[in-house]
């Protein structure tokens, strides 16, 4: 057993190392590094961490990582998707527009991107590779959207970031949102940004704690899968 721990534990600190200059995972970078190579007790805590690390794992993978560096909320991406995709968004197409569907401004489409016809893409947005952009498809703007993912038939997204794999295939609205890896909203779904009392920010019980994310606006932040 303390063989296995110490052959664990120096892997799993040879990919702490492997990661270190990266901000996402500074944290866990700090945390974990911290536990003696030899200890059995170590190889458990190391254990009990494993899940918080290989999510920050899958977001130091994650392309446009960058937008989350420094968030001390989640929803604060929010924030900053419309300036983060004004800044990097340019028209270029290496995917695949059929005829017929509408693109406006810089839009970006990677490789073995579809947009069918009749879908409405005005930019700035971001698509990455191997999407699908649905006929009837409508993005407002300030979209960043992942590799893999499906924008579908009657879906409209505004100022919204999917991560790989997202999916948001049929009659969906998706506004002032996060949709994780992999995470697929059921047809219908609607992420409604603005609340009824408008002259009030959006709050939320975060524990035994109420928290004024001092958004007027705010859809929903899905975690993956």
């Amino acid at each position: 057993v303390l063989f296995r721990s110490v052959q664990f534990n120096a892997q799993f600190h040879s990919l702490l190392g492997s990661l270190a200059g990266s901000g996402v995972v500074a944290r866990e970078v700090d945390r974990v590094s911290r536990l003696p190579l030899a200890s059995p007790s170590a190889f458990l805590q190391g254990q009990e961490l494993i899940p918080d690390f290989q999510a920050s794992l899958r977001l130091a993978q994650l392309q446009h990582r960058a937008i989350f560096e420094g968030c001390e909320k989640v929803w604060d991406v929010l924030r900053r998707i419309g300036e983060y995709v004004r800044a990097n968004a340019r028209a270029e197409i290496h995917g695949t527009v059929e005829e017929g569907a509408h693109l406006f401004g810089e839009v970006y489409i990677g490789p073995g991107t579809v947009v069918e016809a009749g879908a409405y893409v005005r930019g700035p947005c971001i698509i990455g590779k191997n999407c699908e952009v649905r006929a009837g498809a409508y993005i407002r703007g300030d979209a960043l959207i992942g590799d893999e993912c499906v924008v579908g038939n009657s879906t409209e997204l505004k100022n919204t970031m999917m991560l790989n794999g997202a999916a948001a295939p049929h009659y969906n609205y998706c506004g002032d949102s996060v949709l994780g890896n992999r995470a697929n909203l059921g047809a219908g779904t609607k992420l409604s940004n603005y609340k009824i009392a408008a002259d009030k920010t959006v709050r939320l019980r975060v524990g035994d704690e109420i928290v004024d994310t001092g958004l007027i606006k705010f859809g929903a932040i899905l975690g993956d899968d």
